[in-house]
C-alpha cells in the first residue's frame, strides 16, 4: 500500500507566530508570506474562483518606467490595492493588469530611435515587478498593457460608447510646461523638479508709464528678463497697500490700479486689443520685489492664467 508521505504546506508551517516582541523578525515573515503566496498561486486561484462573479474593470495607470520605483509610486499603488480588494471581497471578480507608458513613444517617427526607447521604457520592468510584490500587492504582469503600442491607442476610438463618453466629459486645456533645451521636449513637473535648484539671479527692474499718464510709472522687478519680450500685461495684488521708502505721495490699493493701461517695453504686440493692463490676482505678493509682477504668459503658469482669466489672451491663440 502506497503511503502520502508528502508534507503539507500551511500558513502556519510557513509564519512562525509563537515568538513577538523584539525576537519577531517581521523581514523574514514579510517573505514568508510572498513564499506562501507564491506556493498556492494565491492571486490566480483567487482570479479563478470569481471568474463567475460580476467583473469590476480596474486598469492601473502606467508609471514613469523609465526610472526606478520610489515612495512616491509606493504611496497611490497601495491606495489603489485597497480598491481592489474591496471590490473582491464584495463579490465581484477584478483583473488587475498594470500598465506601461509612455503613450507617445510610439509615433517618434525614427525606428531605431522607437527601438532604443522601448527598451528605455521596459529597463526597470523587472525592478518594478519586484517592488509591487514586496507590497504584497496582487497584479497580473503576465497580461499587462503598454501604451506605446497603437492598438491601446487604436481600441480606445474603436469604442462608440467611449467617443460619447469622451465629448462629454472631455475639455481642451493649453498649460505651460518646462522645457528641456536638450532633448527639445517639454518636461514633466517631476523630471523639473528633480532639478530645482535655489541661485541667485540678478535682478532687472523696468519702469512702465501709465498711457494716461506718462509722469506715472509702475516699477516690476524680474529674475527671468529674456521673457520681456513677450510681456503683455503686469499684474498687483487688488487689496496690498503700495506704499515704499521714497517719498510716499499717495498710497492706496492695488485694486486701484485695476484696468489701466501702460506703455509697453516693445511695440512687438501692439496689435492685440486686450494687452498692456494692469491686472490683479492675489497671488501677487508683497514679501519680495516691488508688488507689481511683469506677466509673460507663455512662460509661467499664473502669467498664463491670469491673463487667459483676464481675457488678454485665449485657449486657442498662438503663443508669444
Amino acid at each position: 500500500m502506497a503511503t502520502n508521505t508528502e508534507k503539507t504546506t500551511t500558513p502556519s508551517t510557513i509564519l512562525d507566530f509563537s515568538v513577538g516582541g523584539e525576537t519577531l523578525q517581521f523581514g523574514n515573515n514579510e517573505g514568508n508570506i510572498l513564499a506562501y503566496w507564491k506556493q498556492i498561486n494565491a492571486f490566480e486561484t483567487s482570479n479563478k474562483l470569481s471568474k463567475d462573479r460580476p467583473r469590476y474593470t480596474f486598469y492601473d495607470g502606467p508609471p514613469f518606467a523609465a526610472g526606478l520605483p520610489h515612495y512616491g509610486h509606493i504611496l497611490p499603488r497601495t491606495i489603489k490595492d485597497t480598491v481592489t480588494r474591496w471590490a473582491y471581497q464584495t463579490g465581484h471578480h477584478v483583473e488587475r493588469r498594470l500598465g506601461w507608458g509612455p503613450e507617445d513613444v510610439a509615433k517618434m517617427g525614427i525606428a531605431t530611435y522607437n527601438n532604443l526607447c522601448r527598451r528605455i521604457v521596459m529597463r526597470y520592468a523587472q525592478e518594478w515587478e519586484d517592488v509591487v510584490d514586496r507590497m504584497g500587492r496582487w497584479i497580473d504582469f503576465r497580461r499587462d498593457y503598454k501604451r506605446m503600442y497603437p492598438w491601446f491607442m487604436e481600441s480606445v476610438c474603436m469604442n462608440k460608447e467611449i467617443i460619447q463618453y469622451l465629448r462629454i466629459k472631455i475639455f481642451f486645456r493649453v498649460t505651460v510646461m518646462p522645457y528641456s533645451m536638450g532633448c527639445c521636449t517639454p518636461l514633466s513637473n517631476f523630471d523639473a523638479g528633480q532639478n530645482y535648484k535655489d541661485t541667485d539671479d540678478p535682478v532687472v527692474w523696468v519702469s512702465s508709464p501709465l498711457t494716461d499718464d506718462p509722469t506715472v510709472k509702475l516699477v516690476a522687478c524680474t529674475t527671468t528678463p529674456w521673457t520681456l519680450p513677450s510681456n503683455l500685461a503686469l499684474c498687483v495684488n487688488p487689496n496690498s497697500i503700495y506704499p515704499d521708502s521714497y517719498q510716499i505721495l499717495e498710497s492706496f490699493k492695488g485694486s486701484h490700479l485695476k484696468e489701466m493701461h501702460y506703455t509697453p517695453l516693445f511695440p512687438y504686440f501692439a496689435n492685440v486689443k486686450a494687452a498692456f493692463r494692469i491686472l490683479c490676482d492675489d497671488y501677487v505678493t508683497e514679501d519680495r520685489g516691488t508688488g507689481v509682477v511683469h506677466q509673460a504668459p507663455y512662460f509661467g503658469e499664473d502669467d498664463y492664467r491670469v491673463c487667459l482669466a483676464h481675457g488678454v489672451i485665449n485657449k486657442d491663440a498662438a503663443s508669444v
